[in-house]
């Protein structure tokens, strides 16, 4: 008796290890349908652009170059101001000195090639040191005189120096080697000076109008305005100047003087990075009427682009990149002001450029990437819910069955715990009412009632019948085909009848009589 007792609990410790349990089963069913729906609500986002946007990373990357590029700029340009602003004070002491009580205007220099040859060689010095330390490619004085005001064009010539580093590839040339652009060879000859291949003897200050700016404005002493990009006279190379006046103790306009930042320099300073988006390309450029005017400021190294230094480029700001446009193509970008004073008023940017039709492409194609990779992880999680879905609602169904047919080995082909120990319960649960005693009267009460029914009248053990069948009273009424209220009086007088008071009572003798093999003993007429 006892291996009989402990036989279901072995069976339900086997079962137990052969399967997972129910809770088990719906929390790895859990997982995969949660993993399903991070995978949907990531799809989402990518579409939305809200993570892995591309634009975002783009936007990241501009931003750092853009950072690293407008500090660099900001040094240099603020260093080539503050050596104008020094050489302005340098050359009013030394024009001063060389005036003396002699000439007592800038004007007295006019028509005195003598006077303006010594003039130069004085200041020559300030020059010298000015393009040696301050790491301009070039750097020059305009006086405001000429040696001949009787010659043509005489309004718009006027004398000075202009010296230029030779070999220059970056901000350090490579042999430091000075040669004279404008001035009196004279002075090349005595500082041992090559002439420039393009040189002249005066500036034509047409080519650079800031010239009369300060001349004919109540500015201050020494205020710097850049120009804009410029082709230095019968050469080929570009240069924007700082214009800082020249003034004397007493506020006269003597001249200007400045620094040169030649497009050679500023290319291959400012080297074009590759990215996975491209060439980004830097630029320091005026803008004025929502256009970026590359023809006015300097280009970097354009290398991966079809840009050429003339481009005019309309932008427009959009939620993260500026979309700069031109007949000739179209780029992403960012720009930020620098804080130098242009001609006329203009500001000027620092910006970033990258080919927008080599962006594009890239994300278009890593768009379609993340949305095939995450598609195919949720289309992945769902088949293995569904999967799982069959393999957890199956068993089941099939247990449910075998405790409804009530088969002991069951039809399932995985077991599971807690149904195995229902099935076990059940068994035991019948067990029990199956070795359960009848009562000791067993045989007279069934006799008595067997008895009593014989009084019946063929309605009243027609109502007996259904109720073994177990019928409600309306559905007997609805099968005899008789009001409720008849049924209601039929039941009265068969209780009364069989001495009985309840329809739960009537049961249990049915239920005996049918236990004992005896049910058609108070049924059959």
């Amino acid at each position: 008796m006892e291996d009989n007792r402990n036989q279901p609990n072995l069976r339900l410790l086997l079962s137990r290890r052969q399967s997972l349990t129910l809770r088990q089963r719906m929390m790895i069913y859990l997982i995969f349908m949660i993993l399903a729906s991070i995978g949907l609500v990531t799809l989402f986002s990518i579409v939305g652009g809200i993570v892995w946007s591309d634009e975002r990373q783009l936007t990241q990357v501009l931003e750092n170059q853009l950072d690293r590029n407008y500090q660099k700029m900001e040094k240099e340009m603020e260093g080539y101001v503050g050596y104008s602003f020094n050489l302005s004070k340098q050359l009013s002491h030394t024009i001063e000195l060389q005036m003396g009580e002699e000439v007592k205007r800038i004007e007295d220099f006019n028509d005195s090639p003598q006077k303006l040859l010594e003039l130069q060689q004085n200041m020559f010095n300030d020059l010298n040191t000015a393009i040696l330390s301050g790491g301009s490619n070039g750097v020059y004085a305009i006086i405001d005189a000429t040696v001949n005001t009787d010659l043509e064009n005489a309004t718009n010539s006027r004398s000075g120096l202009y010296l230029r580093l030779v070999n220059i590839n970056s901000n350090v040339a490579i042999v430091p080697q000075t040669i004279l652009f404008r001035g009196n060879p004279l002075v090349a000859r005595e500082n041992g000076l090559e002439l420039h291949n393009r040189w002249d003897l005066e500036f034509h200050v047409d080519l650079v109008p800031d010239f009369w700016e300060p001349a004919s404005k109540n500015v201050e002493p020494f205020e710097c305005i850049w120009t804009d990009k410029m082709q230095l006279t019968d050469t080929w190379e570009d240069v924007i100047l700082s214009c800082v006046p020249i003034r004397n103790g007493s506020g006269e306009f003597l001249g200007i003087c400045g620094m040169e930042l030649n497009e050679i320099h500023f290319s291959s300073d400012y080297d074009a990075l590759n990215s996975d988006y491209g060439s980004i390309v830097t630029v320091m450029a005026p803008v004025e009427d929502g256009k970026l005017h590359l023809d006015q400021g300097m280009l970097g190294n354009p290398d991966g682009t079809w840009l050429k230094g003339s481009e005019i480029l309309e932008f427009q700001y959009g939620k993260k990149l500026l979309t700069y446009r031109s007949d000739s193509g179209n780029f992403f970008g960012l720009q930020k002001k620098l804080s130098i004073r242009g001609s006329g008023e203009k500001e000027w940017m620092a910006a970033v450029l990258v080919p927008m039709d080599r962006s594009l492409q890239l994300m278009r194609k890593n768009l379609i990437i993340r949305i095939l990779a995450v598609a195919t992880f949720v289309i992945c999680m769902l088949l293995l819910a569904l999967y799982l879905s069959r393999k957890f609602v199956q068993p089941i169904l099939n247990s449910f069955d075998d405790i409804k047919e009530d088969r002991q080995e069951g039809t399932a082909e995985i077991r599971i715990a807690e149904i195995e120990e229902l099935k076990e319960f059940i068994k035991s649960k019948n067990q029990k009412q199956e070795i359960s005693e009848l009562p000791k009267n067993i045989e007279d009460l069934l006799s008595g009632f067997q008895k009593r029914t014989i009084t019946l009248t063929p309605a009243e053990r027609s109502l007996l019948k259904y109720y073994s069948k177990d019928y409600s009273l309306e559905e007997i009424a609805e099968a005899m085909f008789i009001s409720i209220g008849t049924a209601k009086k039929h039941n009265t007088n068969m209780n009364r009848k069989l001495e009985i008071s309840s329809r739960s009572q009537l049961m249990v003798y049915i239920d005996l009589f049918r236990r004992c093999d005896r049910l058609e003993d108070i049924i059959e007429d």
